[in-house]
Order: structure tokens, then sequence, then C-alpha cells
């Protein structure tokens, strides 16, 4: 196999370790904030966030863990996803040991520098984590995944384009060279995704530094899961909760105007027409898109959204066959031509 991983350690980052409240992204970088939650309202926003299943709809995580929505939700401006013992029974009829709270992003996006600033519960067999996926597996970043008793450390690890892991654990008794952490107080986790490299930090130390020409090069989404692994034999340590402060998404400040979206499409599906479009990642970027719509093919574009994220889009005011859309992105640069349009079509039924 080739030895493509070239991992390495260097000592820290310029972060703002001081107050982890507020730490900052690495410095000698024009980063911009471009995504962002703080958690201060009544309830977790829904056009931000998913949660009561996993992103592709399942009730369960696993065979043991059902995801119900009262288990995520916000309470004193944190996001909580709380952990219960079971039994419970899910919509399918089947009876689940634990309850696992489960938030993911809406948004997805390409590089940058992400935060978050969090509590992890700590018992056997706990298993929260801050986490990314795309559409289809692999790839996964598993930023900041905790595992409780008997093993004690959280994980940083890559699973990239060639199915190959790079993983490395900061033990909470420090292991031979660290000092000793304790994961059930407030410490800030970051990430730094670029062009074939990814680095994971804590408070502003550097953690996990890998090269990779096979890192992701696609927009990922986020995941922040309260699980809970299925060999925890004693039932101890329940309800528990991963507790948020907040989740940031920087990115580099463009330098010009983006380009237009490419591969745009639009599926029917029975809760609205879905588009999906790829922004390529090596040119100026986009922080965010405006969506148009034709409802026949001589009408012309109309606005339908003016500040839509990532690289999907959901119109709920329309199913019908044949509507056009096109998708201009934006940054503070201005606006990129509008993408090649695509009409609205159902989904092909699979082969008898």
């Amino acid at each position: 196999m080739k030895n493509k991983l070239a991992i390495t350690a260097i000592g820290s980052v310029i972060i703002s370790a001081l107050n982890p409240a507020f730490a900052e992204p690495p410095a000698d970088s024009d980063w911009v904030l471009v995504w962002s939650d703080e958690f201060d309202g009544e309830q977790l926003d829904a056009t931000k966030w998913g949660s009561g299943s996993t992103p592709w709809g399942s009730e369960a995580q696993s065979s043991c863990t059902l995801i119900p929505a009262e288990d995520t939700y916000l309470q004193d401006g944190h996001l909580v996803n709380r952990s219960r013992l079971g039994p419970v029974v899910g919509p399918s009829g089947k009876e689940f040991k634990y309850t696992s709270g489960w938030a993911w992003s809406r948004t997805w996006l390409t590089y940058g520098y992400l935060e978050i600033r969090a509590k992890y519960p700590d018992h056997r067999g706990a298993w929260p984590a801050w986490w990314m996926l795309r559409e289809g597996w692999p790839p996964e970043f598993d930023i900041a995944e905790y595992r409780g008793e008997p093993r004690g450390y959280m994980t940083h690890a890559l699973f990239d384009e060639a199915r190959q892991w790079t993983t490395t654990h900061t033990r909470k008794d420090g292991g031979e060279d660290g000092e000793p952490i304790d994961f059930t107080d407030w410490h800030v986790y970051g990430f730094e995704w670029s062009p074939g490299r990814v680095r994971y930090y804590i408070d502003g130390q550097l953690k996990h530094d890998v090269e990779d020409p096979d890192v992701p090069a696609q927009a990922m989404y986020v995941i922040l899961s309260n699980g809970t692994s299925c060999d925890d034999g004693d039932g101890t340590g329940f309800p528990n909760y991963y507790t948020i402060d907040y989740f940031r998404w920087y990115q580099h400040a463009p330098t010009d105007q983006p380009v237009a979206p490419t591969d745009l499409t639009a599926t029917i599906e029975e809760h609205g027409t879905v588009l999906k479009w790829t922004a390529p990642p090596d040119t100026p970027a986009a922080t965010r898109y405006t969506v148009q719509r034709a409802d026949g093919p001589d009408a012309p574009f109309e606005e339908i959204a003016a500040g839509a994220f990532g690289s999907t889009f959901t119109d709920v005011n329309s199913t019908k066959p044949g509507t056009r859309y096109v998708v201009v992105a934006q940054n503070d640069h201005g606006p990129s031509q509008a993408s090649t349009e695509t009409s609205a079509e159902k989904p092909s039924d699979p082969p008898s």
C-alpha cells in the first residue's frame, strides 16, 4: 500500500486559549464567519438543523439506540443532545435500550475552520461525537468523538476518499506525554479543513495534523450526536447530556466574485423540489446562493431564495414537472453568472 499519509505533530497554533468561550480561528489567515448558530432561541432552528432521526432518515443510530425528537432541544443558550435509558419503542414498533439526541446541519460547505464549545458526557459506553459526512460513504471526519469508560479518550480521525483511516486519541488521563483533561467541562474543539490537509484542535492546541491527497474536496455537513455503545452492559450514567454552546464555520475571505455553480439538478419529491449543485472548491469561495425559478417554458425567472447555503435547497412551494431553475453564487465581491438551467423531474422508477 502506498505510504501516502504524512502525519505530523506541531506544538500549537495561535488561537485564543485565554478565553476559550470566544476562541478565534487560526491567525495569519483572512477567515470570515460564513455560517453559525449561538443556540440562543427557544427552540432549534429547523431551517438550519435537522433532528429526530439520522440525516438519511433512519429512526435509530444502531441496534440499541433510538433517536427521538424530544432528546434534542435548546436550554439556557445551549444545544442539548440527551441520552436516556430505555426501553423505548420507536415509530416502527421496535424496542431500543437507549435514546440518542442528534442534530445535523442542513448547510453543506467545503473547507474552512469549524469550531464548537462543548461539554461531553462521560460514563461507561458513552459515545457522543462531532463528526461530518456527505451523501454516500466514505469519506468521514470524526472531529471530536468521545468514548467513555473503559476507553476514556477523544478520537480525532479521517476516513478518506481512498477508504483509509488515520486516527489519534486525546486521553482524559493525559496518557504518557499529555496533561489530564476533563471532557465534562467546557472546552473549545476546532477543525481546519483545506485541500489535502486536516487539523484537529482542543483549546487551541493542535492534536492531529494529517496531510493526505485523498482528503475530501466536496461539500459536507455536520452531525452532533449523543450515542451509546451497544456493549454498555451496566446501564449507568443516564440520563446524560452532550451540551454545545455554539457552532461556527469560517472560510477564507474571497478575493474575487465566484464562478457559476455547476451540475444543477432538480428532483421532485413529496415535500418539494430538491435542488443540488456543485461549486468548484478551487475558485473564489461563494458564501451564499440565490435560487431563481420559472414556472413555465416561456415564463421569466423570479428569485425564490436569496441566502441559500451549502449545495442544496428545497423549493417547498413547487412539485410541478418542467419548472425551470437556475442558481447564482454570491460573495462580498458580487454574483457569479447563472448556472446552466435545469428542469424539475420526478425521480426515475427503479428497474423492475
